[in-house]
């Protein structure tokens, strides 16, 4: 019995163990590969960061008029979506160069204006990032002035409100950018969505007939206020985006400053 299981063990030792098995497969050799072997033919050129200080003010509501002088200084040109509409939600919005920003300066502390805060927004092009933002709890409706002179409402809970800015190189004219602002209404908890910027786009309120575009260059800026008769009681709309809650009435003053307008 031992004997013919030796005789058939032999041909199966000799069919299985004399094939050479076959070398694996290394793939490519990179023997003598450098470095700027593996870099590719045409660079691609990076997108274009553009750069912005957002300072807040607090101004005391008793000098809401006599702080339109400020604005009067700046005086730059600004693109209003519907200009009438925003001036009748009682805001005021003005360029300025970097030449008039001491000027500004000056005006604003003349004003016994108080300065908040500070926030600084890195863009990449078509971005959009709220610079102010105030918490919605309760259900409330905001009513505010549309295009043509009418009225419109909207029921606001569970979000943020503030305004939002965009920004995009401007092609014709080297060294300014082309700036969007307007206030938006977010739900809350969007922004974490995976795609967030699309879910913004479509479940988010945007108030376009209080929007406006500016070119700017750098150390240009934006000024950004209510306009507000103290005799008068703010509106919803105007308490969210430029009231400051507590205290003596006072209301917030943004100054939106391109600190870098190209990558």
């Amino acid at each position: 019995m031992r004997l013919l299981f030796f005789f058939i063990l032999i041909p199966v030792v000799w069919m299985t163990g004399c094939d050479t098995p076959a070398p694996e497969s290394l793939g490519p050799s990179v023997e003598g590969v450098t470095l700027a072997d593996l870099r590719p033919d045409v660079m691609e050129k990076p997108m274009p960061v553009m750069l912005f200080l957002v300072t807040t003010y607090l101004v005391d509501a008793a000098y809401a008029e006599e702080m339109q002088s400020c604005y009067i200084v700046a005086g730059g040109a600004i693109r209003f979506w519907d200009k009438k509409a925003f001036e009748e939600n009682g805001f005021l919005a003005a360029r300025g160069t970097g030449m008039q920003a001491g000027l500004v300066n000056a005006c604003l502390v003349r004003l016994g204006a108080q300065r908040l805060g500070q926030t600084t927004l890195m863009l990449d092009a078509g971005t959009e990032v709220p610079f102010s933002e105030t918490g919605v709890g309760q259900e409330q409706t905001v009513s505010y002035r549309t295009a043509g002179g009418g009225t419109a409402a909207v029921s606001l809970q569970n979000g943020r409100l503030g305004w939002h800015l965009t920004a995009q190189p401007n092609r014709d004219l080297s060294g300014q950018v082309s700036v969007q602002v307007v206030p938006v209404f977010v739900p809350q908890g969007i922004r974490n969505w995976p795609g967030a910027e699309e879910y913004v786009q479509k479940m988010a309120h945007r108030f376009n007939e209080c929007r406006f575009d500016v070119s700017l260059r750098e150390a240009d800026f934006v000024l950004l206020s209510l306009k507000h008769d103290p005799e008068e009681e703010l509106t919803a709309f105007q308490r969210l985006l430029f009231g400051q809650p507590g205290g003596k009435p006072q209301m917030r003053l943004y100054v939106i400053s391109c600190v870098k307008a190209e990558g």
